[in-house]
């Protein structure tokens, strides 16, 4: 057994681990309070640690010391113990046992203390190892990156500074994981812009990336090098993300082995991009996210994506349209594609009364495998989405899960959703009609609402009418109802 104590040395400032002195036994310390003291309180230089190590075995009988024997009486003198300092090394740094530096590192990382990671990384050599890779799991680069002029200094791009980093320690290479390319608006003049090439370089050293993310953070879309694109090609990525970028499309060919792709607000350059080193299989995505914002431009080529999807998307098991608006998505290009394979798809209903009459249905009776149906922000005091969610509803013969997240607009200031629920009486009605029919089968029916403001009224009785008129979805499938007075929440869960 191993009893540890901590007292701070206020005039040497250092660190002692058991009991201030000689036989006052030293009471066990709280172990997270101990690894948080032990990483954040320099200087490492001075620490100094005793581990008091008592023995748990019980003397027999024969060892016990007679009473009556003064000589070997124990007391008023320290039990046996053994002691072991751990100083500081020729080099200045202490000598830690792994099991303690490992319980401070996972400490740290449980908390993404960055900071004393990085302390820790810096200070002591045998917390480097774990702790860089930490530190270097993720690597955001700016392209270009501002960097003032100093007098005197060369001036790095984070590219250079990358590359430099990889060529003098390729052990770093193998922590990264995720990769952030970053294309930052230029704000200054006095800057060293980056025309891409050393990222090109740093690519094919990275051979154990997984996820690899292309944004823009100047508000407007912005095309990527082709020094880059050609150098993007790589078997290990498995996620891709893109955002606000131009891009061709058959630049997803360059990863053989993508599986899950989100684009948000993105452009789809259709011609002029060959890989220089194509993949020798084409890539089979099997999660796919695309989003609109609101501030997205009008000539978005996301249609072309959805009417005339590439083959890369053949072999979805899940789709995502839910962030897709204004506006209404017409996916049936994309679900014929996928149709054989496609087991969750998520959408969200018209996003306004104008667009709703000219929505067309999803005829999701040729998905043979969907397990799973999630609808988005769906208006329900509106006539025309409830005539869109019944046609597309009744389209489906089976499913696992049929989750609707309705969303109220209502004005007051504490609306009554007792009174909501009971003007809706006609259109529930209708819907218990679809769900409860005896031609299709829902295992299982979950309908969400939530209000626009924070607080809102009679949630519980709106629950039970709601139950009730229900009544035919509650008898064939495992009904939930959940109407919260929680502030409303569009794209998350």
């Amino acid at each position: 057994m191993v009893v540890m104590d901590k007292k701070l040395n206020k005039r040497s400032d250092s660190h002692h681990l058991g009991g201030p002195s000689g036989p006052v036994p030293t009471p066990a310390c709280d172990v997270d309070q101990f690894v948080r003291q032990l990483a954040l309180e320099p200087p490492w230089s001075s620490l100094r640690i005793n581990v008091v190590l008592v023995s748990s075995r019980t003397p027999k009988p024969a060892d016990r010391p007679s009473r009556r024997d003064p000589a070997s009486s124990t007391e008023g003198r320290s039990q046996p113990q053994r002691t072991i300092a751990m100083t500081p090394h020729e080099r200045g740094y202490p000598y830690l046992p792994p099991e303690l530096i490992n319980a401070i590192i996972d400490h740290l990382i449980i908390d993404k203390d960055v900071s004393s990671l990085r302390q820790c990384a810096l200070t002591h050599r045998s917390m480097s190892p774990k702790a860089q890779q930490f530190l270097f799991s993720r690597i955001e680069l700016g392209l270009p990156e501002i960097n003032v002029a100093n007098e005197g200094e060369p001036l790095l791009t984070p590219s250079m500074k990358l590359y430099d980093i990889l060529k003098d320690a390729p052990h770093v290479s193998e922590y990264i994981h995720t990769l952030d390319l970053v294309l930052v608006q230029r704000t200054t003049e006095r800057v060293v812009h980056d025309d891409g090439k050393l990222v090109a370089r740093a690519l094919p050293l990275l051979q154990h990336l997984r996820c690899l993310k292309l944004e823009v953070r100047s508000g407007r879309c912005r095309d990527l090098s082709y020094a880059v694109m050609d150098a993007l090609a790589s078997p290990t990525v498995t996620e891709l993300h893109t955002r606000w970028i131009h891009i061709p499309m058959s630049i997803i060919g360059a990863f053989p082995n993508l599986r899950i792709f989100a684009c948000d607000n993105m452009h789809w350059l259709l011609k002029g991009f060959t890989p220089i080193a194509p993949a020798l299989a084409a890539p089979r995505v099997e999660i796919l996210k695309i989003s609109r914002g609101y501030n997205c431009v009008r000539h978005s080529h996301f249609t072309d994506i959805l009417s005339s999807p590439p083959l890369y998307f053949s072999r979805l098991v899940d789709l995502d349209l839910s962030s897709y608006h204004p506006g209404f998505p017409d996916a049936m290009g994309i679900l014929r594609t996928c149709k054989d394979t496609l087991q969750r798809f998520e959408i969200a209903a018209p996003s306004t009364a104008k667009a709703a009459p000219r929505a067309t249905r999803h005829d999701l009776s040729i998905l043979a495998r969907l397990e799973c149906l999630v609808i988005r922000r769906m208006y329900f005091h509106k006539d025309c989405f409830w005539t869109w969610i019944l046609e597309t509803i009744s389209t489906a013969k089976s499913l696992h899960t049929l989750r609707i997240d309705f969303l109220m607009q209502d004005r007051a200031e504490e609306p009554d959703m007792l009174k909501v629920i009971r003007d809706g009486k006609q259109s529930w009605t209708q819907l218990d009609k679809v769900l409860g029919s005896s031609s299709r089968r829902f295992e299982r029916v979950q309908v969400h609402m939530r209000s626009g403001y924070d607080m809102v009224c009679n949630c519980s009785d709106a629950t039970e009418l709601l139950r009730s008129y229900l009544a035919l979805t509650n008898e064939r499938s495992s009904l939930c109802i959940n109407i919260t007075n929680e502030p409303r929440v569009l794209f998350s869960e």
